[in-house]
């Protein structure tokens, strides 16, 4: 939709929810083309912008005291660099 802003919650703020704040899966999926005659066909204008943050490498990150569901939190605390550090390793390894 025009003018449409989409956020996507990573994984760190899903940990730090306890996963009130859900992580989807990130994919770009470009939009169906428009036929302009019996041949051809265009895809339309699309414009995407990524920006990524997070917290300082040694913020602890812990589920926040009103995301614990019957006082439980689902994730042990990590600071961001642990964290980081791990999925990196996931990823490459």
């Amino acid at each position: 939709q025009p003018g449409t802003i989409v956020v996507n919650a990573g994984d760190l703020l899903a940990r730090w929810s306890n996963d009130v704040l859900r992580s989807t899966l990130h994919r770009v999926v470009a939009p169906p083309a428009r036929q302009i005659s019996e041949t051809e066909a265009v895809t339309p204008q699309r414009q995407s912008l990524a920006f990524f943050c997070n917290p300082n490498q040694g913020a602890r990150i812990e589920c926040l005291p009103t995301c614990t569901q019957a006082g439980q939190a689902k994730y042990a605390p990590v600071t961001t660099e642990q964290y980081i550090v791990r999925r990196l390793s996931e990823t490459y390894n």
